[in-house]
Order: structure tokens, then sequence, then C-alpha cells
């Protein structure tokens, strides 16, 4: 009989779709519901244990959150047999496992390593609040300046949460999102960025980023939009219209509010987009865009892209939900789809932009890769055993190249070694005082305070206005200038020894790029001078002594007699 009655309730000829939703959904209050509500096909939902809230939450079934687990884990072993297989990692001395730490990877890993040597968890607390060997000789709360909440760490890519907005927004304009959520989601972020706020310490940089700036816009927009639908007709005109006005109220008030603050530490940001559609470069804009992950994609990775079939796949998702918005008018049901394929083309000219970006483009292409198993887009292939025949048939083909690349990636066999900058750290270790003040390349200024702990005045994190002017002024040790002007530079700082590496008075990636070039824009009048950095590499007299040197590195004191 219960068969029966859910038949009977079923989609009738003479109905239309809306009344079929009208009925799907009404029920009466004297009987039970029948309609299957989602997450609870399977039967282990019946019952309330974790793992059962857990899926429901997530809308999956038990089997679904089973393979999710499993397939994180092996993940993370494969990742990890990589980098083993890669540094021979856990045979290395704790030394050399710190060296292999570079960059920003070395410098956040000795916070770590200053709270676990610390007395007390309090104590360490207070060191890395009160920080006096990061920018020596300035006292810097690390908290504030590094983003080193594990739970606020996304905050440093918080320009990429512009481009998620932004296609929030556009789902909104397209009428695939309504205000009230729209602006629902908008809380959320706004309420985010408050707490990142909070807990570093009044970060202002978070308060005059384009992200903070896009949220009121998108606000004011939506709470404008009767005024708009009043001065422009519906369809592509006030499309447009909105998003213009979110561009240029973004960027008018980002601005306003960088004044207001008196905020530059993401002003190179401006310059390195400025740099990739104009003529316009600086000092540091070279510094970003003379390194290849930060200049365009380059030609090999959507050739990758080709062989694993990942493009032809994603061209044809997009097409095909371009085609069905298109097709009905923009009545497409599937919102999701919507934002995901406008979050695909954000995530698309990010990479084509900057390189390095591309971390985020190939991940959500795989996420979209996936709708080729759709029934809903990919219905007009067949009865559902010949859709299921040619996803089998794609996955067959996208594992020739995928397999390729793995047993490429598991082939790697190597072993850390870098004796040159082992003997630099012990040198420093045994030979200096531990207030003794380094300065040098910011890769090399990180290892030397994760391993030696001595103060420096230049790390790698670049995003910072102060930042990059005090390494502005330690690297004029590889510019034209004289040697006067260069060792005033490094007083002004404190500086006692400098850690000179030829390599970066030579090493050209690519024409304008060595670092006498990048200087010869600053400082066009000194073009054609032997760099101070040669020099030094022949005689460091007679404003140096040199302490220490190796195939790479030179450890360069100031002269007493001089200083």
């Amino acid at each position: 009989m219960v068969a029966k009655t859910r038949k009977q309730t079923g989609k009738s000829p003479g109905q239309t779709p809306t009344e079929r939703d009208r009925n799907l959904h009404h029920v009466s209050p004297h009987s039970k519901s029948n309609i299957r509500r989602p997450g609870r096909e399977s039967k282990a939902f019946s019952h309330p244990n974790g793992l059962s809230v857990i899926g429901h939450k997530l809308g999956l079934t038990s089997s679904s959150l089973w393979k999710l687990g499993v397939t994180i884990l092996l993940g993370e072993y494969h990742l990890s047999q990589l980098f083993e297989n890669d540094r021979h990692f856990s045979h290395l001395s704790n030394l050399e496992k710190e060296m292999a730490f570079r960059t920003e990877m070395g410098l956040y890993y000795s916070y770590y390593k200053t709270i676990i040597k610390a007395p007390s968890f309090l104590d360490g607390l207070h060191m890395i609040m009160n920080d006096r060997l990061t920018e020596y000789p300035l006292v810097i709360n690390t908290l504030k300046r590094f983003n080193l909440y594990p739970e606020v760490s996304l905050s440093k890519v918080s320009a990429l949460f512009v481009f998620q907005v932004a296609s929030l927004f556009a789902s909104y304009i397209l009428g695939y999102l309504v205000a009230a959520k729209m602006q629902s989601i908008l809380v959320t972020h706004m309420i985010t960025l408050g707490v990142c706020f909070i807990l570093m310490f009044g970060n202002s940089m978070l308060l005059t980023s384009f992200y903070a700036s896009s949220l009121i816009s998108i606000w004011v927009i939506i709470a404008l939009r009767d005024r708009f639908i009043q001065v422009f007709k519906p369809g592509v005109v006030i499309w447009v219209m909105q998003g213009l006005a979110w561009v240029g109220s973004t960027v008018l008030l980002k601005f306003l509010l960088s004044t207001v603050f008196g905020a530059s530490d993401d002003a190179h940001i401006s310059g390195l987009i400025k740099s990739k559609f104009t003529s316009y470069k600086d000092f540091h804009t070279l510094m970003y865009t003379c390194a290849a992950e930060f200049d365009f994609m380059e030609f090999e990775t959507p050739v990758r892209y080709l062989k694993t079939l990942l493009l032809p796949i994603n061209l044809l998702v997009v097409a095909l939900v371009a085609a069905r918005v298109i097709l009905v008018f923009l009545k497409f049901p599937k919102q999701k789809l919507v934002y995901h394929s406008l979050q695909l083309v954000a995530f698309t000219v990010l990479a084509i932009l900057i390189m390095r970006l591309k971390l985020f483009l190939t991940p959500h292409m795989c996420i979209m890769a996936s709708l080729v198993c759709s029934r809903q887009l990919f219905g007009w292939v067949g009865e559902k055993f010949r859709h299921q025949a040619v996803v089998f048939g794609l996955v067959a083909m996208m594992a020739v190249q995928g397999v390729a690349n793995l047993q490429a990636q598991w082939a790697i066999i190597g072993e850390f070694s870098n004796l040159p900058q082992e003997e630099l750290l012990n040198w420093i270790q045994e030979s200096t005082r531990p207030d003794s003040v380094f300065a040098g390349a910011m890769p090399t200024m990180a290892s030397v305070k994760l391993s030696t702990g001595r103060p420096i005045v230049n790390h790698p994190h670049y995003e910072d206005a102060g930042l990059r002017s005090r390494t502005k002024l330690v690297y004029s040790m590889y510019s034209r200038m004289s040697g006067e002007a260069v060792k005033q530079n490094l007083m002004t700082l404190g500086v006692d020894f400098f850690i000179l590496e030829d390599s970066w008075c030579t090493r050209r990636t690519r024409p304008g790029c060595s670092m006498p070039e990048i200087w010869d824009v600053e400082n066009p009048e000194n073009v054609g001078k032997i760099p101070f950095c040669t020099h030094l590499s022949r005689n460091s007299r007679p404003y140096f002594n040199t302490v220490f040197s190796n195939d790479i590195y030179k450890v360069l004191k100031f002269s007493k007699d001089l200083r």
C-alpha cells in the first residue's frame, strides 16, 4: 500500500512543472513525508553516530566518507614519499633538515622552533610577539606581521578571495543567486575578515585590501539594485553597469582606505598587475617578474593539460554549461555549475598572468573534469550504460599520461646536500657572537635565523612595505653604487656581517634580470659602471674584511677603522 501511495503521488501528465514542484514539497500536517532527505539514502545515516552526523551535514553517504578518508590518506602518503625520495629527509641531520626548509618555509619554521624550545608555551608566545631577531633592530609582533595562525593563514592570499567574491557576484548579476543569499555570503566573508583582523592585532593590510573593498562595494550595489532596475533596462546593459560599478567602486574604495590608514604594504600588488599590461617596472616589480614563478604561464603547462585531456574536457564542460544558460534564457537551474565555471575562468586569468597561481587552477580543473559523470550535462551521450562506457574510456585515456607523470615523479631519487651552506652556518655558530647582526640574500637569511638564531635585518616576507625598503638597502651591495654609499646603507641597519653570494651578482635568468640590471632601472646614471659586488669578489678591502669564504659564500665584516 505504501508503494502504491508513493506511485500515486508522483508526477501526473496534466501538471505543469510549477504545480508538480508545489505538490512534491507539500506535506500534510497529519501525515509523514514520503520525500527522501538529501544525504539519507544510506542506512548508516539512520544511526546517530558521529560519522553519520558529519556525512549528513556534508550531504555524503557513509561509503562516500570512507572513500574520501582513504583518498586523503593515499594522497598524504604519496606526497610524503615524494619528499622523502627527493631529499632522503628521514636520514638527514637536524641541521640538514633545517637547511631543507628554504625561504619562507625556513622563516616560519623558526617561529615554531622558538616556541617548542622556550621554557613554556607562554614564554615562547611572548618571544614571537616581541621578536628582536627578524628585523634587527626593530621589535616586531610576528603574529601580526606573518599570519602565523593556521586558522588565518589563508589571509596571505586574500587577493584570491576577490576573485571568489567576483565569481559569486557574477552569479548574482546573472540571476543565479538571490540578493538575500548573496548578502548572507558577504556577511560570512565580513565576519571572517573581522576575526582575522582581531587575531592579527589590527593588521591594517586586511582592511585596505581589494578583498575588503570588494565586499563593501558589492553590498552597496545589492542594496541599490532597485535603483539600477529603474535606471537601466533588464538584460545585458544592467549586468555590464553593475560589473563596472563593482570594479570602479572597489578600486576607488581601496585607494581611499589605503590613504586613510596610510597603508602601502600591498602597493607591490598594484605594481605587479600594472607591469603585466604596460611597460611599467621598478625595483620591487622586477624582483617579482624576473622570477619564473611570477612570470606569465609558460607554454609547457597548457601542453601538459592537453596531454592529460584536462583542457579539452574543461572546455567541453564550460561550453555545455554556457550553452544550457543561453538556450534556456539564463534560467539554467544549476547555480553551482555556473558559479564553478565562473570561478574556473577567474583562476585561469590568474594562472595566465602569474604562473605560480596555477596551483589554484589545476585542482579546480580536476573538479570540473569530474562533471563528465553528470547525466544532466552529458545525458545526450545516450543511455546510462553508454554514458558510463564513455566516462570509463575518457578516464582510461587520461590515465595513460597520468600514470606516466606519476612514474616520472616516483623515479626522482635524490639526497639533500648543501655542504657550502652547512660550512657557513657552522662557522656562524662557532665564530660569531649570539648578538652579531647579519644581512644578505633573503633565502639565506631565513636559514641563518633558523639554524643559528642570529639577528637578521631582512628576510623573505617581501609583502611588507618596511621590509621591502630594508631589503632594497641590503641589495644595494649588488648595484653599481659607490662603496661608500653601500656601506652607509648597511651601517644604517646596524649590520655586522654581510653574506655575499657571487651568483647573485652574475646570475641572469633573462635579459634585464640580473641584480645590477634591476638596479639600473633605479639608478640609470650608473649604467655602464662595474657592479660593486664584482669589486668585492676580487678584493673586499678597504670597506670590508673577508672573515669566511668557500665556493658559494663570502662573509664580509665591516673594517673597524671605517666603522
